[in-house]
């Protein structure tokens, strides 16, 4: 699939869930907003928000109901969703002191750790970020210009002083949790809340 039938996945996905999700963005960008001013909070809630945030994507994907209340997702599994940030956080931060490369690259790899943690109760943070990257072999590619075709949403984001980022994140996090989805060759099934079917999962292209 090419960054284009993603983008048209997740716009007919978001159908009816629009407002929720920017709600819940809104109430997450005011939090960490709010815990800037101290030192240790910031590092302790930003874990558990992309984790919630990625719970809130899949959910859509998977034509499940999202509320305000799913920005504590990441809190309910808070030791696995804060290990994962400072382990992601730590190693591409070393792997850009080398370069901005590398660290872009080591960023690709990493992506889909939240993704298979909410799929995988039970497996570690870390060995989440290792089958991540195994997952993201040969894919890093397509990823990077799934989220560089977003760049004219956040270039207008910035226009509006970020209002429509609370619109436009959702949309592009749903876009990398239909990735996801097809990297793990998942199917659509049919119900009330998605009525879209497909016969088969096809390869990244």
């Amino acid at each position: 699939m090419y960054a284009k039938e993603f983008r048209q996945k997740a716009q007919a996905k978001m159908t009816g869930n629009w407002g929720t999700f920017a709600i819940i963005m809104l109430v997450i960008m005011l939090l960490e907003s709010a815990s800037s001013v101290l030192v240790v909070v910031p590092l302790l809630i930003a874990g558990p928000f992309a984790y919630s945030v990625t719970s809130c994507s899949l959910k859509v994907c998977r034509g499940q109901k999202i509320d305000v209340e799913n920005f504590l997702d990441g809190f309910r599994d808070f030791a696995r969703s804060f290990v994962a940030s400072i382990i992601n956080g730590v190693l591409i931060a070393l792997w850009s002191l080398l370069l901005v490369v590398p660290g872009i690259i080591k960023s690709l790899e990493y992506s889909m750790t939240y993704y298979i943690m909410l799929d995988d109760p039970k497996i570690s943070a870390n060995d989440a970020r290792k089958k991540s990257m195994e997952m993201m072999q040969g894919h890093r590619w397509e990823l990077f210009c799934l989220l560089f075709s977003f760049v004219g949403w956040l270039l207008l984001s910035i226009l509006t002083l970020g209002i429509l980022l609370l619109w436009v994140q959702p949309y592009m996090e749903v876009a990398v949790a239909e990735f996801y989805r097809n990297l793990k060759g998942e199917q659509d099934i049919l119900s009330a809340e998605t009525p879209i079917i497909e016969a088969e999962a096809r390869p990244i292209k």
